[in-house]
C-alpha cells in the first residue's frame, strides 16, 4: 500500500501554525496512539467525549505482550505499582473436567502473567505519563461530530464541548471513537461484516473462601461461563445466542440467578438483586476494507471492533498504534511507517494475525453455543486431552 495517506501537512495556510494530530476517542488506542506520538515531539490533541474514564465492564486485562511494550516504554514499574492482580495461569472446566488452558510463566516476557486492572484507571495512568510530554493535550467533554474536508482531503473535525462547537484544524485526523464510530460513519467508508452469533451479560458475584483465584471459565450444556478474579469480587461474563436477552429477561431474574448458580457450583447468587447489575455488551466482529483515507486514520474498534475472546479486547487496541515501532518515524513533517510493508501498511488491507485467530475463535464458541445440548456431562474433547502432553497443559483433573 502507498504509503502516502500517512503524510502530515506542514503550517495551516491560513492560520501559519502547526496543526497538531487530532485524535478522536480517549479509549486504549487513542489514548496509546496521543502518548507515543508525543513522545516523539508530534504536536497532538486526544479528544474525549465523557467527563472521565470512568465505565465499567470495559476491557480490564493488560496481556504480556502490553505490558512488554509498557517496560520499552519505561513506564512498567510505574503501572505495576497501581493496584492490580496478576494471574498466572488460566483453568477452564469442560462439563465436570478442569484444564489448565495457560500457564504464562513460560512465556519469554519480563512479565510472565497477565495483569488486571480497571480500564478506567489503565487511561488515567496513561493520562498521566502523556501530560508529562509537552507536545501532548487531552481535552475531555469533547465530542468529534463531523469531518472537516478541503477536497478530498480530510483538515480536520468538527467537535461540541461545554464551551460549545468549534472546528479544530489538524495535521492528520485519528479515528479512535469506537465500534460505533460517528466518523468512520461520516467518511462512508465500507465496512465488512464478519458477525458474531453470541452475546455476553457482564455481571459481578463476591469471592467466597476457597475459590480458585485462576481466571475460570465453565462449558457445560450449551452454556458457557467466564469468571475473572478482581480482588475482591469475580467480573463474570454469561455468553447467550445473539439477540436472546430479552428472552433471559421475560423467563425472570430468580430463573436468571439459578443460571448463573448453577454454572458457579453456588447454591445462590442474591448478588445479582436486579437486572440493573446485568450489563449486556453486543458482541460485534467487523472491519473496515480500508483503514485510511486522505488525512484520516481509523484504529481500534473504528477500524476493526472485536469479540472479548480471551479477555484481549483492551490489549488488542492498545497494542494497535505500537506496531510500527512504536507507532511512526518522524520527519520533519512528515510521518511514514517505517516501510512500505510496515504493520501500519500491513494493517490497512485487513486483520493481524493474532487478531484473525480471536475473531475466529468466536466462531467455534458461536458454534459450541448452538450444537452443544446433550444432558451428559461433557465429554473432554480429543484436541484437549492431546494438548496434556505439554508442560503448561499438563494439570488436568476432575473438577
Amino acid at each position: 500500500m502507498n504509503p502516502r495517506w500517512l503524510e502530515l501537512v506542514g503550517p495551516h495556510p491560513e492560520t501559519g501554525e502547526r496543526d497538531p494530530v487530532v485524535i478522536c476517542g480517549g479509549g486504549p488506542a487513542g489514548m496509546m496512539c496521543g502518548y507515543l506520538l508525543a513522545r516523539v515531539g508530534v504536536p497532538v490533541t486526544v479528544l474525549e467525549k465523557h467527563k472521565d474514564f470512568l465505565r465499567d465492564f470495559r476491557g480490564d486485562t493488560i496481556h504480556p505482550s502490553t505490558l512488554e511494550l509498557l517496560r520499552e516504554l519505561g513506564i512498567l514499574e510505574e503501572f505495576l505499582a497501581r493496584p492490580h492482580q496478576e494471574v498466572h495461569y488460566a483453568e477452564g472446566e469442560l462439563g465436570d473436567v478442569r484444564i489448565r488452558l495457560a500457564d504464562f510463566t513460560h512465556l519469554p516476557t519480563h512479565c510472565k502473567f497477565i495483569a488486571f486492572m480497571p480500564q478506567w484507571d489503565f487511561l488515567n495512568f496513561l493520562a498521566e505519563q502523556a501530560r508529562t510530554v509537552p507536545a501532548f493535550t487531552l481535552r475531555l467533554e469533547t465530542e468529534a461530530l463531523r469531518v472537516v474536508r478541503d477536497g478530498d482531503r480530510v483538515t480536520g473535525v468538527e467537535v461540541r464541548s461545554p464551551s460549545g462547537e468549534e472546528r479544530l484544524h489538524a495535521r492528520l485526523v485519528i479515528a479512535a471513537d469506537g465500534r460505533e464510530s460517528v466518523l468512520r460513519n461520516r467518511m462512508g467508508l465500507e465496512v465488512k461484516e464478519l458477525g458474531a452469533p453470541m452475546d455476553v451479560l457482564w455481571f459481578r458475584l463476591n469471592v467466597l473462601p476457597g475459590d480458585s483465584t485462576a481466571v475460570l471459565g465453565r462449558i457445560v450444556q450449551g452454556q458457557v461461563l467466564v469468571r475473572l478474579y478482581r480482588g475482591d469480587y469475580w467480573q463474570c461474563a454469561l455468553i447467550i445466542r445473539k439477540g436472546t436477552f430479552e428472552a433471559v429477561q421475560r423467563e425472570g431474574l430468580d430463573a436468571f440467578r439459578r443460571r448463573v448458580a448453577s454454572l458457579v457450583r453456588r447454591d445462590t447468587v442474591g448478588e445479582i438483586e436486579r437486572w440493573e447489575n446485568v450489563k449486556l455488551l453486543t458482541v460485534k466482529v467487523d472491519r473496515l476494507r480500508r483503514w485510511a483515507a486522505p488525512g484520516i486514520l481509523f484504529i481500534g474498534d473504528a477500524a476493526h471492533a472485536m469479540s472479548p475472546i480471551g479477555a484481549s479486547a483492551s490489549t488488542s487496541r492498545s497494542r494497535t498504534p505500537s506496531r510500527p515501532r512504536i507507532c511512526w518515524q518522524v520527519h520533519c513533517d512528515r510521518v511514514r511507517p517505517r516501510s512500505p510493508n510496515s504493520a501500519a501498511c500491513s494493517g490497512a488491507a485487513g486483520f493481524q494475525p493474532g487478531q484473525r485467530k480471536r475473531c475466529s475463535s468466536s466462531f467455534r464458541i458461536g458454534r459450541s453455543i448452538r450444537c452443544w445440548r446433550a444432558e451428559e456431562p461433557l465429554p473432554f474433547p480429543g484436541s484437549w486431552r492431546s494438548c496434556s502432553a505439554f508442560p503448561f497443559c499438563s494439570e488436568s483433573r476432575r473438577a
